[in-house]
């Protein structure tokens, strides 16, 4: 694997090193592989929600791999819809972590929402290629985040992000204080939404916390997947999870092109 690059850090939280992703992309699921296998964390924190934690569903899907499941749970206005696949960065540090007996925590308080713009703050535009990651990963994201800087509102005009981010940060803070040194692994909007607290310091009550009992995991077309663009190529999907169980390096683009030959 390749070295771990400069992680990011928040001196609110220390002993935290941050991991910020593109959910779905490879080289940042390849990072965060890279970063758990760089600086042997105590534990490790994902940006997922906080009631697969100790769940058998978490565990299915992370065994199901490199296959592509999702967990759908009804609800009475709506369906709950988290997928799972080796390409997305939180489900691969959760695989690693697994296979590593790697202390794991899902650390999204809230339940996660039917519409994904109820979740994040952000756009999803303005990344470059990440065909070559920067050695330090905040400079991937500082065009992005300098957007979403110009566009926020004040903390009392987005108290649900706000309330969303203190519930992270203080599990983060929980599970530092607990097991010492933490990787966290987390969408970077949902880093962002995190830092804007530390910043504000708002002092928000708890949220609800939802506790689901049913649900179902299903199994997915991975090449539908692809297709609709939720997904990379899944031949070049399966092929990043056979080098990763492997230990070996990994390069999206000469497995590409094995898939579908030169241009």
């Amino acid at each position: 694997m390749s070295a771990s690059r400069i992680l990011a850090r928040h001196e609110a939280l220390p002993g935290i090193q941050v991991v910020p992703v593109v959910r779905g992309r490879l080289a940042f699921a390849q990072a965060a592989l890279d970063a758990l296998e760089a600086e042997h964390p105590d534990a490790l924190a994902v940006d997922l929600p906080g009631f697969l934690n100790g769940s058998q569903w978490l565990e299915a899907a992370l065994s199901a791999l490199p296959l592509t499941t999702s967990l759908v749970i009804k609800r009475t206005t709506d369906s709950l819809l988290l997928p799972f696949s080796p390409s997305d960065a939180c489900c691969m540090a959760a695989w690693d972590a697994h296979r590593r007996q790697l202390p794991l925590a899902s650390v999204d308080g809230f339940s996660m929402a039917a519409n994904p713009r109820q979740r994040d703050l952000g756009p999803e535009s303005g990344l470059s290629s990440d065909s070559l990651l920067p050695p330090r990963l905040e400079d991937y994201f500082a065009e992005a985040w300098a957007a979403m800087d110009a566009a926020w509102a004040g903390p009392w005009h987005g108290r649900t992000v706000m309330a969303r981010a203190a519930e992270i940060a203080h599990n983060l803070e929980k599970l530092t204080a607990a097991r010492g040194r933490v990787l966290f692994v987390a969408d970077y909007r949902t880093w962002w939404t995190v830092r804007k607290f530390l910043r504000y310091g708002v002092t928000l009550g708890r949220p609800k916390i939802r506790n689901f009992t049913c649900g179902t995991l299903l199994f997915e077309d991975a090449l539908a997947l692809w297709h609709a663009g939720l997904m990379e190529m899944p031949g070049v999907v399966r092929e990043f999870f056979r080098s990763a169980a492997a230990g070996l390096p990994f390069a999206p683009d000469a497995a590409a092109e094995r898939m579908v030959g030169p241009y």
